[in-house]
């Protein structure tokens, strides 16, 4: 990869810049004057790089505020409807048709190795804001070396079964091959996928989703492990881009990672198990699949 196409793309680059600070900010402080300030970077930033527009952006603030009525309101009537509005936009947002939003592809189709597919990688400007919101609203997050010591000794184990259970089955799929692999790109696919991709799938999946079944079936005898395994079943299906196997295989590591996040009840324990899972499947297997397996 050529890492130059930053410097002759500025406006493309300045509002990624920001969400990554944005994103990173809030392990630091909830202060809403200091978010506002980085949102309205951000904001400015897109719309001056032509990467969102007015429209982008309405239709982004009716998809937060439709969150925030679901998780403020007591009212069951409203919350449903904040609740409806949340899952609708963010489908949309997911599945690319934000309008006005011209996400950044910044490697096209390249085959990482010989028998794998064609892979392309995008930074998306508008998505992450869903896992961001999630997270600023619903959760508390690690705040101190002592957590994280905590958290990092109780993901170890998890990590080391999912990429062993993992790796091994999609590839009994014929999903992967071995295929060890030394790539510049590692570095900006690797902040993205954890800053981004990860960040807002855990946030969605587990957050969203898992945290609330358990709360709603938590009068039901095992409703903790029923929340986990329908949220793994979601996020399976959420992966329906990559075919049956690979909504079997996702569905399976969102077990992994519900677990995570319910054993240690810190969402960095699932981000962090995601993660690396997805880094040791791009530097040492087939990337994203091999050929013909989709």
């Amino acid at each position: 990869m050529d890492y130059s196409i930053f410097i002759h793309t500025p406006l493309s680059l300045l509002p990624i810049l920001a969400l990554i600070v944005l994103t990173i900010s809030v392990w630091f402080t909830r202060s809403p004057k200091v978010l506002g300030m980085l949102i309205g970077v951000y904001i400015l930033t897109t719309l001056i790089g032509h990467r969102m527009t007015i429209a982008s952006w309405v239709f982004m603030a009716v998809l937060l505020g439709a969150y925030a009525l679901f998780y403020y309101s007591k009212h069951w009537g409203i919350k449903c409807i904040g609740l409806i509005g949340f899952v609708l936009s963010s489908a949309v947002v997911l599945l690319n048709h934000t309008p006005g939003v011209q996400n950044w592809e910044i490697v096209s189709h390249h085959l990482l190795s010989p028998d794998s597919i064609p892979w392309s990688l995008f930074l998306n400007y508008d998505a992450p804001l869903i896992g961001l919101w999630v997270l600023v609203l619903s959760v508390q997050l690690i705040n101190s070396k002592a957590e994280w010591k905590r958290v990092i000794k109780k993901i170890i184990p998890i990590t080391i079964l999912v990429i062993l259970f993992m790796i091994p089955a999609s590839h009994l799929f014929g999903y992967v091959h071995f295929a060890p692999k030394r790539t510049n790109i590692f570095f900006i696919w690797g902040l993205s996928n954890l800053l981004f991709t990860c960040l807002t799938e855990e946030a969605l999946f587990r957050v969203f989703i898992q945290k609330n079944l358990i709360q709603w079936l938590s009068g039901i005898r095992y409703g903790q492990y029923i929340g986990i395994v329908i949220a793994s079943a979601c996020f399976g299906l959420a992966h329906f881009a990559g075919g049956p196997v690979y909504i079997v295989l996702a569905g399976i590591a969102g077990l992994f990672y519900g677990y995570a996040y319910y054993s240690t009840g810190r969402i960095e324990a699932s981000i962090l198990t995601h993660f690396l899972l997805n880094a040791t499947h791009f530097l040492l297997f087939s990337y994203p699949a091999l050929a013909g397996s989709i």
